[in-house]
């Protein structure tokens, strides 16, 4: 079974392995038992690093990763496909996920054009 799933950023640079706050997240995910593997080699954010990270258990499968280049955001959008085993007398739990298929880019980038956070930005974060 494959299933394809959206990505988040962590907005931690993990391409500088002796960054402070890249260690404290690797330390996170082994005290987690979560693997983190780099799956993603290519930067993720217009000026260059890597802000994205592929988190699983040890038994999940990473099949594909796909990094688009940053177009309305300054952050790439990222898709994963990970290959699920669910073995008898197991019952696969439920998964919630965008229906992209039904997404309309056009619509999308209007509606963006027209938000109050592009067409009257805070002054601050």
């Amino acid at each position: 079974m494959s299933s394809s799933h959206t990505v988040g950023d962590v907005n931690i640079h993990l391409d500088i392995s002796d960054y402070q706050n890249t260690s404290k997240w690797q330390s996170i995910m082994d005290s987690h038992g979560l693997t983190q593997t780099q799956h993603i080699t290519t930067p993720t954010h217009n000026k260059g690093n890597i802000l994205d990270d592929v988190v699983t258990r040890s038994d999940i499968i990473v099949a594909d990763v796909n990094v688009d280049e940053p177009m309305i955001s300054d952050h790439s959008f990222i898709t994963v496909q990970i290959k699920l085993q669910v073995g008898k007398g197991q019952r696969a739990g439920a998964i919630r996920r965008r229906l992209w298929r039904r997404f309309d880019y056009d619509q999308f980038c209007g509606d963006l054009q027209q938000s109050v956070l592009l067409r009257n930005p805070a002054a601050d974060v």
